[in-house]
C-alpha cells in the first residue's frame, strides 16, 4: 500500500513536469507567428494552511491542507521520509511510519521547501487484540490472546472483573479466567482507560456428574443427576439424541422427564459452552397400562385378568393391602390369584414407574366401578399415566373421566372433580357431565362415554392434584382417584406482524390481529392470555420489484435484521404481498434451537393469501392459507423440521409415523379462553376420513402431530425461561470506551454454492448476542487494511423451506475500519465466497478504501428533511448501500431502512417523535461506517 502511493506520487509529479515541459514555444507550426506570446498564469506557491490532527498513530491517515500540492514530490516527518498521496492541489493524505516520528511535516520539490507550522508528533500504536485461542473458557482456567502492541496494556477485565495476567509479550498475552463464571466483552486498560477489544468471552463452570437416581424409568419419569458444575444445564441428551428439557437445575443437581423417544444409555448434559457425559448408563422401561379387568371364582380363590400393554414387566400385584400371586403374564395379559374375600383396589407395581391402578373388586370376587383412565386434553387427549403428558400453565384443559361398569346398563352414578394445590389448598369442587348408562369400554374419541370438565385455567398450575369421586350406585361401591397430572414451566408468545413492501405492493395483515392469537393458541402450547400479538409499519424490502423477483433469503434475513435492532425478544413475523401468485415458495423461516431458544432468531415470513386450506381440520376451522402457513413457519421458529410427506426437504429423522400422519391420539378443539365451555373431540382423521397429516409436512395439515407439539412445548418453554434476561450483555460496555465508529455488523449465507455476504451494517451498539457454542465449527475471518486479523467463531442458523440447503449468520464487533477481505471457514477448511448479489460494486468499494478518499468518504452523504419526509443522497459508487434506523427520545429503534441502493432514499418520517436520533448505515458488503444526526 505504501509502494503504490508512493508511485502513485511519483506519476503525478512527473506528469506535472512533462506537461511544463510541452508546447507553449513558437515554431514553424504557428498559424500566427506575429501575435503576441501567451503566458500561463502563474501555478500557486506551494503552502500549509492546516493539519488535521497535531499526533496520530502508526498507520493512521493525516491529511495536510494548503495550495501548489500538485508541486510536491517528497514529504517528510522530522528527517524521516513517509508515503503520501496527492487528493488535490490543496490536499495530501499521508500514511504515518511504523517507526516513531517527531516534528515540522515538510514538503518539498523541484525548487522549493516549505514546513508546517504545528510540530507533528507520532503516538504509540495502540494495542489490538487480534484471535483468542478459545471464546468459551472455564472458569479458573488459562487462555491466550494473540495481538499487536500488548506490551502497552496494564490490565485485563470481562465485565468490569479483573483477569490475572500469568505472562505477556508484545504480541501474545496469556490470561487467566476468575473463579467465578463472567461473561462479556474483553476489555483492556491502556494509560488508566478501558477499551474494548472485538472478541466476546463466556466463562462458565466446568461440569461434572456423581450419580444419577433412578437409574431406570419410563418416558415422562423424572431423574435427578447430581455433581458440579450443573446451574447453567439447559438440557440433557439421550444416548439416541432425544433431548430432555431441565425442569430444575442447581449447583449440584439438575432435575429432568425422560422424554418422549428416549431410549437407553449414557446421558449428556448439555449448557452453551459444554457438554459432559455420564459413565454409568439410564435404562428407558417400557410403561404399564391396564384397560380391562375380568374375575372368576374357584373355591376359595379369585381369578384377576388384567389386560394392558407392558403386562410382562409387572413384578408385583396387591388387592387392597393383600399380595396377589402372578400366575403367568405376557405383553397384553396378567393373570393374577387372591383369596376369597379379599377387596380393594388392583395394583401393579413395574420397574421405573408408580403404581398402576388395574380396577377393583369387592370381597365376593366382583368386578365394581372402575375409573379406568383420567384424561386430560389441551390439544391431545392423553392419560394422567401418560409420560408425556405435560399441561401448559394457564390454560383451561378438558378433564375426561372414563367410569366403566362390570355389565352394561348400569346407571351412571354421581361424579365429581375436586382440585387443591401443591401447598395442599383447596382449588374447587366441579360437577362432571357423562353418560345416562355407564359404558363397559372405554371409547377415545367421543365425549359421550365419560364424564367431562373443564379445569379452570387458574387451577392449570404445576402441582395440582385432581381428585376424582363416583359416588355410590345401585349395587355397586362408591370409586375414588387421585391423579397429579404434570404441568409444564410458564410459556409465553409475543409475535409482531409485519407487512413486507415489496416494490409497488405491501403485504396484507389480516383484519383482526385476534384471528392471529386464536390461530396460534389452537395447535400452539401457549395460554391465549399469554400470546401477545402486535402489528409493525410496513418494511419495505430491499433489492426486488416484486415477489415474483424477490429474494426470500434475503427479506427474511432484512426482517431478522430488524427484529435484532427493534425488539429482539419478540417473534417477529412478515406478510409478502401475493398478488399474482401462481406458484413456488410459500414461505421461509429459521430454525430455533430447542437447546438455546433465548438467543434463537425467531423470525418467519409468508404469503399473505387468504383462500381457504381447510383441507385436514375434522373441526371446519376456516383456516385460510396465510394462517397454515403462519403455523408451519412459527413452528420451524419453535425447533421443529419437516414432517415426511410431500417431498418437504430435510425431514426430522426421529419422526415417529410414516407420511407425517399424527398419531391415534384424539384431537381437541379446545374453546380456548373459557373455563367452563367444553370444546370437541375427534379421532385424527378429516372430513374424508384420511388420516390427519402434520402442518410441518407439505401434505396440507393444519395440526401439529403429538411428535411436533412435544419439541414445540420444549422450546417454547426453554425460551420462555431464557429471554427475561438480557440478550446483549452491557456489563463491559458500561465500562468500557464505545468503539468510535460504533460497531460492525457482517452477515451471510452458507449455500451449496459457497458463502454469500449480505450487505454489512453499523451500529451503535452489539446487535444480538454470540452464538458460538462448543461444537461450534464455522469462523469468520477479518482482515483489515492495516494488516490485522480478527478470528471470530459462529453458529449459522439454518432456513427452512429455501430451496436449496441454506443458513444464515450473524457476526458484530467493534468497528476495526478499513476492511481488506473477509473469509469464512468450516473445520479450518476456507469456504468459496460469492459476490454478492446486490453488491457488483463491491470491488470498486475495496479498491476506493484508500487513505486518499476518507476525506470524500466523510462528505459522501447529506440529508434534510421537509414535509415529513427524510432526504438522503450519499456516493453510491463508494458505500453501495445504506441504512437507517431511528431511535427515538425514549430510546425506541425502528428500522426505516434496510440495504437501500442507488444513492438517494426519501424515507416518511411524519409519524415519528421528535428529538430522537437517525442513525445512518453507509456500507459495502464486508465494512461500514455510522453517521449520526438529530430529529
Amino acid at each position: 500500500m505504501k509502494n503504490n502511493k508512493k508511485l502513485l506520487a511519483l506519476v503525478l509529479v512527473s506528469t506535472i513536469l512533462s506537461q511544463s515541459g510541452c508546447g507553449g514555444g513558437g515554431g514553424s507550426g504557428d498559424s500566427a507567428g506575429t501575435a503576441p506570446t501567451s503566458i500561463a498564469a502563474p501555478v500557486a506557491a506551494v503552502s500549509i494552511s492546516a493539519l488535521s490532527s497535531s499526533s496520530a498513530s502508526a498507520g493512521a491517515t493525516l491529511t495536510i491542507t494548503g495550495t501548489g500540492f500538485q508541486k510536491v514530490s517528497a514529504v517528510t516527518i522530522g528527517s524521516v521520509a513517509v508515503a503520501f498521496v496527492i487528493v488535490s492541489d490543496t490536499q495530501i493524505a499521508i500514511t504515518i511510519p511504523t517507526v516513531a516520528v517527531s516534528g515540522a511535516i515538510t514538503l518539498s520539490g523541484s525548487g522549493f521547501s516549505v514546513q508546517s507550522a504545528t510540530t507533528f508528533t507520532s503516538s504509540l500504536p495502540s494495542p489490538l487484540v487480534t484471535g483468542v485461542s478459545a471464546v468459551n473458557v472455564a472458569a479458573g482456567s488459562n487462555f491466550t490472546i494473540q495481538g499487536t502492541n500488548l506490551d502497552r496494556v496494564s490490565g485485563y477485565q470481562i465485565a468490569g472483573v479483573n483477569l490475572t495476567i500469568v505472562n505477556r509479550s508484545s504480541t501474545s498475552a496469556t490470561l487467566a479466567m476468575p473463579a467465578q463464571a463472567v461473561s462479556g466483552v474483553l476489555t483492556l486498560i491502556v494509560s488508566g482507560a478501558a477499551v474494548n477489544s472485538a472478541y466476546q468471552l463466556n466463562g462458565y463452570q466446568p461440569a461434572s456428574i456423581v450419580a444419577m437416581l433412578p437409574q431406570l424409568g419410563i418416558v415422562g419419569s423424572s431423574v435427578t443427576i447430581s455433581g458440579s458444575g450443573l446451574a447453567a444445564v439447559t438440557n440433557v441428551l439421550f444416548a439416541n439424541g432425544a433431548i430432555a428439557s431441565v425442569s430444575s437445575a442447581s449447583n449440584s443437581a439438575v432435575t429432568f422427564t425422560v422424554p418422549s423417544g428416549a431410549a437407553s444409555g449414557p446421558l449428556t448434559v448439555v449448557d452453551r459452552y459444554q457438554e459432559v457425559r455420564s459413565a454409568t448408563a439410564f435404562s428407558v422401561v417400557p410403561a404399564v397400562t391396564a384397560t380391562a379387568l375380568l374375575s372368576a371364582t374357584t373355591g376359595a380363590t379369585v381369578v384377576l385378568t388384567v389386560t394392558g400393554t407392558n403386562l410382562n414387566t409387572v413384578t408385583a400385584a396387591k388387592v387392597g393391602n393383600s399380595s396377589a400371586t402372578i400366575v403367568n403374564s405376557s405383553a397384553t395379559q396378567l393373570v393374577l390369584n387372591v383369596g376369597l374375600g379379599t377387596s380393594g383396589t388392583v395394583m401393579l407395581t413395574a420397574p421405573g414407574q408408580a403404581a398402576v391402578n388395574a380396577g377393583t373388586i369387592d370381597s365376593a370376587g366382583s368386578v365394581g366401578l372402575w375409573i379406568s383412565s383420567v384424561d386430560f386434553a389441551h390439544v391431545f387427549d392423553k392419560s394422567s399415566t401418560d409420560p408425556t403428558l405435560r399441561l401448559t400453565p394457564g390454560r383451561p384443559a378438558l378433564v375426561r373421566a372414563t367410569v366403566l361398569a362390570p355389565a352394561a346398563g348400569t346407571k351412571s352414578p354421581q361424579v365429581n372433580l375436586s382440585a387443591s394445590s401443591s401447598t395442599g389448598a383447596a382449588l374447587g369442587v366441579l360437577t362432571m357431565n357423562g353418560p345416562a348408562n355407564l359404558p363397559t369400554a372405554k371409547d377415545d374419541y367421543s365425549l359421550n362415554n365419560s364424564f367431562n370438565a373443564v379445569l379452570p385455567a387458574a387451577w392449570v398450575q404445576p402441582g395440582v392434584k385432581v381428585s376424582i369421586r363416583v359416588a355410590a350406585g345401585v349395587g355397586s361401591s362408591p370409586a375414588s382417584q387421585d391423579v397429579s397430572p404434570t404441568v409444564g414451566a410458564p410459556a409465553s408468545l409475543r409475535v409482531v406482524l409485519v407487512p413486507l413492501t415489496v416494490g409497488s405492493a405491501t403485504g396484507v395483515l389480516p383484519p383482526a390481529l385476534s384471528d392471529v392469537q386464536a390461530a396460534l393458541a389452537r395447535v400452539y402450547p401457549y395460554a391465549i392470555g399469554n400470546i401477545v400479538v402486535q402489528k409493525r409499519l410496513p418494511l419495505t424490502i430491499s433489492g426486488a420489484v416484486d415477489e415474483k423477483s424477490m429474494d426470500w433469503g434475503s427479506a427474511l434475513s432484512q426482517l431478522q435484521q430488524a427484529r435484532a435492532i427493534e425488539d429482539p425478544k419478540a417473534f417477529y413475523y412478515g406478510f409478502v404481498p401475493s398478488a399474482g401468485f401462481t406458484g413456488g415458495i410459500a414461505g421461509l423461516g429459521y430454525v430455533g434451537d430447542r437447546t438455546n431458544g433465548g438467543s434463537s432468531p425467531v423470525s418467519a415470513i409468508g404469503l399473505d393469501l387468504t383462500w381457504n386450506s381447510n383441507q385436514g381440520d375434522p373441526f371446519n376451522n376456516m383456516w385460510e392459507q396465510w394462517q397454515e402457513t403462519m403455523v408451519h413457519e412459527m413452528g420451524h421458529n419453535h425447533s421443529l423440521l419437516h414432517a415426511p410427506c410431500g417431498g418437504a426437504g430435510g425431514p426430522d429423522p426421529a419422526f415417529p409415523n410414516t407420511n407425517g400422519d399424527l398419531s391415534s391420539l384424539a384431537v381437541y378443539n379446545s374453546l380456548y379462553d373459557s373455563d367452563t365451555q367444553i370444546g370437541a373431540l375427534s379421532a385424527p382423521l378429516t372430513p374424508s376420513s384420511t388420516q390427519m397429516k402434520d402442518v410441518m409436512g407439505y401434505c396440507g395439515g393444519n395440526w401439529f402431530s403429538d411428535f411436533s407439539y412435544v419439541r414445540a412445548q420444549q422450546f417454547a418453554e426453554s425460551r420462555t425461561a431464557a429471554i427475561p434476561q438480557p440478550l446483549v450483555l452491557a456489563t463491559a460496555a458500561s465500562v468500557a470506551t464505545p468503539a468510535p465508529d460504533g460497531y460492525l455488523n457482517i452477515s451471510g449465507e452458507l449455500t451449496a454454492h459457497g458463502v454469500l455476504l449480505h450487505p454489512a451494517s453499523a451500529s451503535v451498539a452489539k446487535t444480538g448476542i454470540d452464538t458460538a457454542t462448543a461444537r461450534s465449527i464455522y469462523e469468520l475471518r477479518l482482515h483489515t487494511v492495516s494488516g490485522q486479523t480478527y478470528k471470530l467463531p459462529f453458529e449459522p442458523v439454518s432456513v427452512a423451506d429455501a430451496a436449496d440447503e441454506t443458513s444464515h449468520f450473524w457476526v458484530s464487533l467493534p468497528n476495526p475500519g478499513e476492511i481488506a477481505s473477509i473469509e469464512v471457514l468450516r473445520n479450518g477448511q476456507l469456504q468459496a465466497m460469492q459476490q454478492p448479489k446486490q453488491a457488483q460494486s463491491l470491488k470498486i468499494a475495496n479498491q476506493a478504501s484508500t487513505a486518499g478518499n476518507a476525506q470524500a468518504m466523510a462528505s459522501a452523504v447529506s440529508w434534510a428533511s421537509r414535509n415529513g419526509r427524510l432526504a438522503i443522497t450519499w456516493n453510491a459508487a463508494l458505500e453501495p448501500f445504506l441504512s437507517v434506523i431511528y431511535v427515538s427520545p425514549a430510546g425506541v429503534k425502528t428500522v426505516l431502512g434496510s440495504g437501500l441502493q442507488n444513492g438517494n432514499a426519501s424515507i416518511d418520517i411524519k409519524d415519528l417523535p421528535s428529538g430522537g436520533r437517525f442513525d445512518l448505515s453507509l456500507s459495502s458488503a464486508i465494512q461500514a461506517r455510522l453517521v449520526s444526526f438529530p430529529h
